[in-house]
């Protein structure tokens, strides 16, 4: 009966196989060690044990998957319900205890289930397409979206068929780990299959999705379409237009939904007014019209928000004080508001400030989110002691507050700024303590800290492989500032040829899969080995970078792998991607050393070409080669550009002085 319902699962079941690829490079890439626990690995956990949780770990769902197990190893004598399937999918997607791939092989042992009763029980199908769903959201969360569309497929193809949240959880991943042209490729599979639903939040998802793109043309195209289909333009799909005009700061368009919702007599809420006045506040041609919006919006009885005042340029501190005055009384929400606004402008003291009021407000409590944001100012602000951040932590739990992923970021960059590693893997402990997931940017602020040491040891590099390993079996994908954090530890590693060493220079390439061990560094494979995965990964989020080839470049050149840096060159080139004049400077001074005149007067052609300004350093090499080959006019052209340069040079000299002081102080 359910014929056509056996092509899901076959792909439901293979898709996992291209999820194991992702972890072959973590396993191989770095330094091979005994698996210990990455917690017990110090032998100390820093000073947080003065610090006992206030609360008990949440529980896990292993008692509800056990009873599950059991209920269908007797299902042939009772049929199970569809709600039993219900649950524990759904348990099984939230359980944060459980590492990616956990949940991968449960919901796929669900679907299996689901499927030898589909026979049955044929009001299945519709339980089937929700652990379908979420089988599809859990791949999306671990940046796997192949094997996410290979689902979406199998389930098209079935007699279970999509729906609604089906296509928006693969726009969803689209948007997240994909590209605007594998969303509108996506779209475009499904008008020719006429999978594509006429709904209106379908089209505000997508709108959403090319607005995170910056394809405006996609936005205005969709937003077109909905019109076109006779399908209601409401308060959701114009205020997604409305951001999206404002982003692209487009204000005369942003006026004109607004002037539109008014003569359609739509509701105007809060919302939709900070978006307008703050489109037309960054042009002083609107300023007018501002004025006006604003006189329409104090004529309603709307309350006056953070967002309207920050709109309208008002300082946080007088915005407070009118509320008061106008007796309105501030909630957690507004306070917060105010303190995101100065962190992001890095007005730390006013920050301060009005934390300070906060605290003297006796209507308010912080919440998680407040002391998020006040931890956030007193590690950017570098007049505050890491350890004022740990001070607020202890309030915080006195308090009761539960920390979340926010809290702990701020935690991290103060153990970065204090370099206190011992107390950053206590945190990380913590964390499951209090059933908090780490994510990408947590492990990265911890690898920060080792990038970050003065001084970098092969024992480092262990701790950092540890971590490594530690981030992959939580299901948590690097990404490529997670690549560039190692390779920067990999590089303190690398050992620089001496200026007067006799050193061998290796001129041989190292591109092929069989490298010869000769002249080569482990360390030197390694970076390598890591480089050339990012090279052929096709995921954006592990792309090399302009900090990838600028480490890998500098490593290469310092240890006079001339072929293998020289080609890295040639991606960062192909890539477009320019350099900052030290890896060009490196590079000359690697290929002169090792006797590559030529080669490093055509590094200096294309800093000309390109438009890379040449500090103190890249003179000097330039012209050195200049003397060595005898170029007697390209001398004296380099010297007179060098004169005509002179005061941008000094500068530069100047500020990289004060920053060496800095560094020492």
């Amino acid at each position: 009966m359910f014929r056509s319902s056996r092509v899901v699962w076959p792909l439901v079941s293979r898709s996992t196989k291209s999820l194991g690829k992702t972890f072959v490079f973590q396993k191989s890439s770095v330094y091979r060690i005994q698996p210990i626990p990455i917690l017990r690995s110090f032998t100390t956990l820093g000073n947080l044990t003065d610090i006992p949780p206030t609360t008990q770990p949440a529980p896990t769902h292993e008692d509800e998957w056990n009873t599950y197990c059991d209920r269908i190893s007797k299902s042939k004598e009772i049929p199970v319900e569809e709600q039993t399937f219900i649950d524990i999918a759904s348990h099984t997607q939230a359980d944060n205890t459980l590492s990616g791939p956990e949940k991968v092989q449960r919901l796929q042992h669900i679907l299996r289930d689901i499927h030898q009763h589909l026979e049955g029980q044929p009001e299945l199908k519709s339980v089937f397409q929700r652990a379908c769903n979420m089988l599809m959201y859990v791949y999306i969360d671990q940046g796997n979206v192949k094997s996410a569309k290979l689902v979406f497929e199998g389930l098209a193809s079935s007699e279970c068929k999509i729906n609604l949240v089906s296509i928006r959880t693969m726009i969803h991943g689209f948007q997240k780990h994909g590209t605007k042209t594998d969303l509108h490729k996506f779209i475009q599979s499904l008008e020719a299959r006429e999978l594509f639903p006429r709904k209106p939040s379908l089209y505000v998802a997508l709108i959403y999705a090319f607005k995170h793109f910056n394809d405006i043309r996609g936005c205005q195209f969709y937003f077109a379409e909905m019109s076109k289909h006779g399908l209601p333009i409401d308060e959701p799909s114009i205020k997604v237009m409305m951001e999206v005009y404002r982003k692209a700061k487009k204000p005369e368009s942003v006026l004109n939904l607004y002037n539109t919702m008014k003569e359609k007599n739509m509701e105007i809420t809060a919302r939709i007014y900070s978006i307008v006045l703050s489109a037309l506040s960054h042009d002083k041609n609107f300023h007018s019209e501002m004025v006006k919006i604003f006189d329409e919006f104090k004529s309603t009885n709307i309350k006056m928000t953070p967002e309207i005042y920050i709109s309208m340029k008002w300082d946080p501190l007088k915005a407070l004080q009118d509320m008061k005055d106008k007796n309105m009384t501030p909630e957690i929400r507004d306070y917060n508001e105010f303190l995101h606004y100065y962190v992001r402008k890095n007005k730390f003291k006013q920050a301060l400030e009005m934390y300070k009021l906060m605290k003297e407000d006796k209507n308010v409590e912080m919440d998680a989110y407040s002391y998020g944001i006040v931890m956030d100012v007193l590690v950017k602000d570098l007049e505050q002691s890491p350890e004022s951040v740990f001070d607020l932590y202890r309030e915080m739990k006195q308090h009761c507050v539960k920390p979340d992923p926010a809290v702990y970021t701020s935690l991290l960059s103060a153990c970065n700024r204090a370099q206190d590693l011992e107390r950053a893997m206590a945190l990380l402990e913590e964390m499951e303590s209090f059933n908090v997931k780490p994510n990408a940017y947590t492990f990265n602020s911890i690898l920060s800290i080792l990038s970050t040491m003065d001084k970098t040891s092969s024992i480092d590099l262990d701790r950092a492989s540890l971590i490594w390993e530690k981030m992959t079996s939580l299901g948590i994908h690097p990404d490529t500032r997670t690549y560039n954090t190692y390779l920067s530890i990999i590089s303190k590693l690398v050992k620089p040829i001496e200026e007067d060493s006799e050193e061998h220079v290796v001129d041989s390439t190292l591109w092929g899969e069989e490298e010869s061990e000769q002249h080569v560094p482990r360390t030197v494979r390694e970076m390598l080995r890591m480089y050339r995965y990012m090279r052929r990964n096709h995921h954006h989020t592990i792309q090399p970078d302009f900090a990838t080839y600028t480490i890998v470049i500098n490593s290469l050149s310092a240890a006079g792998q001339l072929r293998s840096a020289l080609q890295v060159y040639s991606d960062a080139k192909m890539s477009r991607v320019t350099l900052p004049v030290t890896a060009y400077n490196e590079l000359m001074r690697a290929l002169q050393r090792g006797g590559k005149i030529s080669e490093a007067m055509n590094i200096w052609y294309d800093m000309k070409i390109i438009g890379v300004l040449p500090d103190t350093t890249t003179y000097e090499i330039v012209l050195e080669a200049c003397e060595q080959l005898g170029l007697v006019d390209t001398l004296t052209s380099i010297r007179n550009q060098r004169k005509q340069d002179f005061a941008r040079l000094l500068e530069l000299d100047t500020k990289k002085e004060n920053r060496m002081k800095k560094r020492y102080q």
